[in-house]
């Protein structure tokens, strides 16, 4: 649609080829030998709430660190896995971090091997994909597929990706995500499990 909509291409010409996860790397596994091993090769403890992707504006970030800070989720960590593609955004995500008291609950992991992320998504609470644009959102379905809850956005491609099967968020509105996120990292996301 939105090829249709920007560009003067012949809609004959366009053809949708669905994505597909790679169920040979993520599947449902044990949470507890994912987080063992975040621990040891990572640092990470406790439980936390999942962010993957490139640190783009777009991908917005920001709007999920100010939804985190709103969340009753005192026991969760921000992971941030990624990498830092905007030097300027990272620097504004950080300044954020620590406006608004966060610094301490935020592991800016950078970006890691793609068959690492599996234990990323085996351990998390919930994978937070709050984007505000996608043609498809991949890390939607790979968190699925490996036994993951997923807060989603209700705008672009995500809602259809998702298929029903996450919870979705306005991402302009932290109070949308924030109850999203507390509620997949609650009873709402034991059913998504």
């Amino acid at each position: 649609a939105e090829v249709n909509e920007y560009l003067d291409i012949d809609p004959a010409k366009l053809h949708l080829v669905p994505e597909a996860v790679d169920h040979d790397l993520f599947r449902p596994g044990d949470p507890d030998e994912a987080r063992q091993h975040l621990a040891e090769k990572y640092g990470l403890r406790g439980p936390f709430v999942l962010f993957v992707s490139s640190l783009w504006p777009y991908k917005n970030c920001h709007g999920l660190m100010r939804a985190f800070a709103l969340a009753d989720l005192p026991d969760h960590r921000l992971v941030v896995l990624g990498a830092g593609r905007d030097v300027a955004y990272v620097a504004e995500l950080h300044a954020l971090a620590d406006s608004l008291g966060i610094t301490d609950r935020v592991d800016w992991v950078g970006g890691v091997p793609h068959e690492e992320t599996l234990h990323f998504y085996r351990a998390a609470s919930v994978l937070a994909y709050a984007s505000f644009n996608e043609t498809f959102g991949m890390p939607i379905l790979e968190a699925m597929a490996s036994g993951c809850p997923v807060v989603t956005s209700d705008l672009s491609a995500m809602p259809e990706t998702a298929g029903g099967a996450a919870l979705l968020a306005n991402p302009g509105d932290p109070e949308s995500i924030k109850d999203a996120l507390e509620g997949a990292a609650g009873a709402e996301g034991d059913v998504l499990r």
